[in-house]
């Protein structure tokens, strides 16, 4: 900020592009921090706080966004599931997908709703959005799993979200339909 204020007019624009780039370097950096904590980690699946994980994952994304959206959570099912460690960064990137995807691109969406329940001895976690809904090529590249989706755009989001739950021995679904949702389904502890 101080940078932008001590700049003269004609060089503003310079001066905001420094900061732009600053700070896209620093996500870039948290990035790939996040996704070698997650490889690391991936044969160390444990007992998680199902209500722990969308607690954490909730807090950080209404910090990090800057919208008026509701976040909602609907508590059907609580207990622990046997997941990675970084199960909240899962939820965390889906939450923020259906603030980016659904909220920020359709006027009229007004929330995310993040969801638990039992189904067939899971425990499911749904993330919904009312917006227009994530672009199908987005979530056509988790088909390829691992490096190769990184490799072809999808962005380090949908990467985080398919290896944690690849090595939590888990299943993600996404329905795009007037809005994304994308179900979670994990083993009960």
């Amino acid at each position: 900020r101080v940078l932008i204020e001590e700049t003269d007019d004609e060089h503003t624009p310079f001066a905001e592009q420094i900061l732009e780039t600053c700070n896209s370097l620093e996500q870039t950096a948290n990035n790939a921090r996040d996704m070698q904590r997650v490889v690391q980690s991936r044969d160390s699946r444990k007992a998680i706080a199902v209500d722990n994980a969308i607690d954490d994952a909730v807090e950080q994304a209404r910090e990090e966004q800057s919208t008026t959206a509701e976040i909602t959570v609907d508590r059907e099912a609580s207990g622990n599931v046997l997941a990675h460690p970084k199960l909240s960064t899962a939820i965390l990137h889906l939450v923020e997908n259906g603030l980016e995807h659904g909220v920020q691109e359709a006027p009229s969406a007004e929330q995310v709703r993040v969801t638990t329940y039992e189904e067939n001895d899971k425990t499911v976690i749904e993330v919904e959005d009312d917006g227009p809904g994530m672009p199908k090529d987005e979530l056509s590249v988790l088909d390829r799993h691992g490096e190769s989706a990184l490799e072809h755009g999808s962005g380090v989001g949908l990467w985080l979200i398919d290896r944690i739950v690849e090595y939590s021995e888990a299943t993600i679904d996404f329905e795009v339909n007037g809005g994304t949702t994308a179900r979670i389904r994990l083993e009960q502890a």
